[in-house]
């Protein structure tokens, strides 16, 4: 294995196991990635941001917030000095580490500021429709649930772009390539999923949350939580879960008879019958 194979490897272990929350285990990980990163491309080359931001979030996991701020430095010295050279995805990508920073640090309204830029960049990049997007706009929603009760409005309306977001993607490119792929060989269905099972799971476990909050502020039986849980069933589809996208489509189905909403009663079940 070549240095940048290895360095690429390493830095996709570390995203692995941040995404999994073994923290202690990604920093190791990003460590050697920057490495070899730095032995690649030298101590102030942008390629190195990446790594940076992997270190500053593992180290916002393991709650050492000074370690985290000091890598998440290096990480924006590097994106000043890129000047023009510097792409939308790099900038939104260090504006989020820096809104989940002072978020950790009660600084709230200078989170909210980081990570709004974070969406600027993101939609700029790809689209305001786009994964990248959906995640900032759950980071903002989750900021202003965290804040006093009167901001609820706020959370929740963020929290549904987050739906629209991933019901354009499965709905989009990814669940078109998946539904044309199993409908010709289910079996090799897994080789057109668009989207790594890490950003899948990141998914299930944000629209999972969306759940808890509007069951919380609006009730069980709101029709609301039945278009979560429709969309809850498309990302479980997608993942090739069928069991528990059949148990989700259920769950939406018999919370629309009870709340007599026909059209989301149409919608979960033509959902589940193409499973």
């Amino acid at each position: 294995m070549d240095p940048a194979e290895e360095m690429f490897a390493a830095k996709t272990d570390a995203e692995i196991l941040l995404s999994q929350g073994e923290f202690e285990n990604a920093i190791s990980c990003a460590n050697d990635a920057l490495r070899l990163s730095v032995a690649l491309h030298g101590a102030d080359s942008l390629e190195n941001v990446p790594c940076y931001l992997l270190l500053a979030e593992a180290n916002l996991g393991t709650g050492v917030l000074p370690q985290a701020e000091w890598f998440l430095s290096q990480a924006n010295w590097a994106v000043v000095k890129g000047g023009e050279g510097v792409t939308h995805h790099v900038r939104s990508l260090v504006h989020r580490c820096f809104g989940k920073l002072f978020a950790a640090q009660g600084r709230t309204d200078e989170a909210l500021t980081h990570l709004a830029s974070n969406v600027y960049y993101c939609a700029r990049e790809s689209g305001p429709m786009s994964i990248d997007a959906a995640d900032g706009y759950f980071l903002l929603a989750s900021v202003f649930h965290a804040m006093e009760p009167g901001k609820t409005d706020a959370a929740l309306a963020f929290f549904a772009k987050v739906l629209d977001a991933w019901r354009a993607v499965m709905e989009g490119d990814a669940g078109i390539a998946l539904a044309l792929a199993a409908a010709e060989d289910p079996a090799a269905a897994d080789d057109e999923r668009l989207l790594s099972d890490v950003v899948v799971g990141e998914a299930v476990q944000m629209v999972r949350k969306i759940l808890e909050v509007q069951r919380d502020a609006k009730g069980t039986s709101d029709s609301t939580v039945g278009q979560t849980l429709v969309t809850l069933g498309l990302i479980y589809h997608y993942a090739g879960d069928t069991p528990e996208a059949e148990k989700v489509f259920d769950e939406a189905r018999a919370l629309a008879e009870k709340a007599g909403d026909k059209p989301l009663l149409a919608t979960a079940m033509k959902r589940q019958e193409a499973l």
